[in-house]
């Protein structure tokens, strides 16, 4: 049977940890690598830097803090509270919508590129690549809260005092336990984007087909469309079927334990299919 088959060369290297985390690593600087992500990452820094200004410019105007939130007005005592204003203002819209195009991105980046061809090289399983998608997303979504919090506590070193502070409940404490608690704040923000990168990732992998369903006695046949597109790099012109003639019917009967293993199947209803190049 199937599973009494010695496992190939590549699946052991698939199932190796090692090859697994360089996957990770590969998938993590791919995202990172992209011009989206980082102009992302650029405007989440931006955006505490604008807080920041604008606090300091109706500070230095005599305006009063009263009309905004209690932390807001506590920035000019405390740069440390930036962190609390700058991740409020990201979290609603700005933080969600930078982790659902890099989740997207993730999928239909690398299908529109053409790279996810490459993984044929080092085959790699849908669960395990999805995985890792997830895990890489994950991590952008710690690493942009990181950098807002990051740009915000900066931005309040750099334009108000900082020194120990004075929490709701009217406890004073350090300012490292302050920045404790800044940081347990990101994460929490980080944690509650994780949802939305499960759901950029789930829109984008769903594959649809039309299909037909019989029933009877005897030998049946029932019809399926499937859309697909076949990438073919590098070269102008591609024609599949004869020569001068319409483009050949190409059936497949693919076994159920075949089905996402990569593993080539061969048309039932003749021999080669002509390429054209």
């Amino acid at each position: 049977s199937r599973a009494d088959t010695a496992p190939t060369a590549a699946a052991e290297r698939g199932r190796h940890p090692r090859w697994t985390l360089g996957l990770r690593g590969s998938e993590l600087l791919t995202t990172l690598g992209r011009w989206r992500a980082r102009v992302l990452l650029g405007v989440r820094a931006a955006g505490p830097v604008l807080i920041g200004v604008v606090v300091k410019v109706r500070a230095g105007g005599g305006s009063s803090g009263a009309a905004g939130p209690a932390f807001l007005g506590q920035v000019t005592d405390n740069g440390l509270f930036l962190v609390c204003p700058a991740l409020a203002a990201t979290l609603p819209f700005f933080l969600p919508m930078a982790v659902g195009v890099v989740a997207g991105d993730s999928i239909a980046g690398e299908a529109d590129a053409g790279t996810l061809r490459y993984l044929l090289v080092a085959p790699a399983g849908r669960t395990r690549l999805l995985l890792v998608k997830y895990a890489t997303v994950v991590a952008f979504c710690l690493l942009a809260t990181l950098v807002v919090a990051a740009s915000a506590l900066l931005t309040g070193v750099l334009l108000f005092p900082v020194g120990d502070l004075m929490t709701i409940s009217g406890t004073t404490i350090s300012f490292t336990d302050g920045l404790l608690r800044a940081l347990l704040i990101a994460l929490v923000v980080a944690a509650s984007l994780i949802g939305v990168a499960a759901l950029g990732l789930l829109v984008m992998t769903p594959a649809v087909a039309e299909s037909t369903f019989q029933t009877g006695a005897g030998a049946l046949t029932a019809n399926a469309r499937l859309d697909f597109r076949v990438v073919v790099p590098e070269f102008i012109r591609c024609q599949v079927g004869s020569t001068g003639a319409t483009v050949d019917l190409v059936d497949f009967a693919v076994p159920a334990a075949n089905v996402g293993d990569g593993t080539d199947i061969a048309r039932t209803n003749g021999g080669a299919v002509p390429v054209l190049l």
